[in-house]
């Protein structure tokens, strides 16, 4: 089998359709397997009802950031004239020395022009993408408005919930034949870790993914890699070796349960029949979150945390409303509970 065949047969097993393939090939782009996965959810946003939002996330070194502008350029911008790409990264100088050094490396084989002034690269049929940054939060402002077809944003943690939020009001589009979608690429760690996990990484865990997509990565996905920076990220130690060089989702600088493992403490199917005692614990909140957790305990003394009910910005009537139907997921009544706990509230002011 020659090499064309295995990237051929490599882009299939992944999901990528031909075409899209075709596209990759006629630029000169090679993906590993890892990004070429990427690649195939990044054409399920074309499919009404399909994903809005793809992530590719977790340990250093795992190509991300190459896929990212591969993705965009190589397969969107060649396929819709016209469109308008914004690429964003933290930190000004050296996300244009970034961008340069992937625009070298990526697009030799495609007819392009690129301003290093404005920070614009156009290809041949008038796509373009445009290399954003910011260095504080406030400078998302500055984008706030605009019409962007394509987002993608490199190290996405860097931004809060909030400017998250903020900018993906700025996909969208006039074309009629282009879906808007936003990619992200990042590291577990940082400033939006919590919303990242909660939004992409947990509904992939979980099975149950609708509006995103996340595809892992690891530094054994880049072949690239010298052998000397993965030997760099196994010499670290704590939450810095597990979310940099395992990109584990579970753990970040903060976390409260620093032993948790997923593969230790996750049970997949609980046999709730086990169940000999049922409660409740509560902390309120109004801007901030009200959370109930419901647990059990079985036979032997273990404690399970089976469901969870979170919102924020409630009246009391409908939280309970909330409880009872959580409640209502595993059968129970609010009387079958042994106890029901609360803590001192008024953390946010709203006691």
């Amino acid at each position: 089998m020659s090499e064309l065949e295995r990237y051929l047969a490599a882009g299939k097993a992944a999901g990528c359709p031909a075409e899209q393939m075709g596209n990759f090939i006629k630029a000169g782009v090679v993906l590993q397997p890892r990004q070429l996965a990427a690649s195939a959810a990044a054409r399920l946003c074309d499919q009404v009802g399909g994903p809005t939002a793809v992530g590719y996330g977790g340990a250093r070194g795992g190509g991300k950031s190459h896929w990212l502008l591969a993705q965009m350029g190589a397969d969107d911008c060649q396929r819709v004239p016209g469109l308008k790409c914004l690429l964003l990264r933290k930190v000004g100088k050296a996300n244009m020395e970034h961008f340069e050094d992937l625009r070298r490396r990526i697009f030799t084989g495609l007819q392009h022009e690129f301003s290093a002034y404005r920070g614009v690269l156009t290809f041949g049929n008038g796509s373009r993408i445009i290399a954003g940054h910011f260095q504080a939060e406030k400078d998302i402002d500055a984008y706030l408005g605009l019409e962007y077809d394509v987002i993608g944003i490199e190290e996405a943690t860097t931004l809060s919930s909030r400017k998250h939020q903020d900018i993906t009001t700025c996909c969208r589009t006039s074309k009629p034949n282009w879906r808007p979608r936003i990619y992200s690429t990042t590291n577990p760690g940082g400033i939006g870790h919590a919303w990242y996990r909660t939004r992409f990484v947990l509904p992939f865990l979980e099975k149950r993914e609708t509006e995103t997509r996340f595809v892992p990565a690891r530094v054994s996905d880049n072949g690239f890699n010298n052998p000397e920076y993965q030997r760099v990220l196994e010499g670290l130690t704590g939450w810095q070796r597990r979310a940099w060089l395992d990109g584990d989702w579970d753990l970040a600088a903060g976390q409260f349960f620093t032993m948790f493992r997923r593969d230790v403490h996750v049970v997949a199917d609980l046999d709730e029949t086990r169940a000999r005692e049922w409660f409740c614990a509560l902390d309120y909140g109004f801007a901030h979150y009200t959370v109930v957790l419901l647990g059990c305990t079985d036979g032997d003394g273990n404690v399970f945390v089976v469901d969870e009910h979170a919102e924020r910005m409630w009246l009391p009537q409908r939280h309970a409303a909330g409880l009872k139907a959580m409640l209502g997921r595993h059968g129970l009544e609010l009387s079958q509970l042994q106890r029901f706990v609360a803590g001192g509230g008024g953390g946010d002011g709203a006691s």
